[in-house]
């Protein structure tokens, strides 16, 4: 076997590990925290983690994933390990089109709604608003978690088996 397979399918795990529980966290804290305050701080809150989160180190290990679970999987497969090599190449179609591919496709363009959204006086209309918002992007979120957790336990099965 390659040494480099075990090296890059360790990152793979770790790396989907750290994506899993980011959406994991959203899914089971961050929007029921933030829909129990002020839905105004609620939208401005989102709105300055949506800004934060779009850094070098989270779009390193978002994108990574899938990159890290397909090298691992070549890898894997010139090491003559097929049933490790299919494990990664799971890990990585599932999370790049679970994932990354609902990000794109729909959370992306839910928070980008949220930014431009004029802030309301009203705390009922503002209500409207988050609810609405959190409702809609949430089973959305629920997905991401899903995936890239079953990412996770690809890698990590492909690695138990290699």
């Amino acid at each position: 076997m390659q040494t480099s397979a075990p090296i890059v399918g360790l990152l793979a795990l770790l790396a989907s590990g750290l994506m899993a529980g980011l959406f994991y966290a959203y899914s089971v804290s961050v929007i029921w925290g933030l829909s129990r305050a002020d839905p105004r701080a609620a939208i401005d809150s989102f709105n300055g983690i949506n800004v934060a989160i779009l850094n070098p180190l989270f779009l390193l290990v978002f994108m990574g994933v899938p990159v890290l679970a397909a090298i691992a999987a070549f890898l894997y497969w010139q090491s003559g390990l097929p049933a490790t090599a299919w494990l990664f190449a799971g890990a990585a179609i599932v999370y790049a089109v679970g994932t990354i591919g609902v990000t794109m496709a729909v959370n992306v363009p839910m928070n980008e709604a949220l930014a431009k959204v004029v802030m309301p006086q009203d705390v009922n209309a503002a209500r409207q608003i988050w609810d609405g918002f959190a409702s809609g992007w949430m089973p959305w979120n629920h997905i991401r978690a899903a995936t890239s957790t079953l990412a996770l336990l690809l890698a990590g099965i492909g690695l138990y088996l290699a």
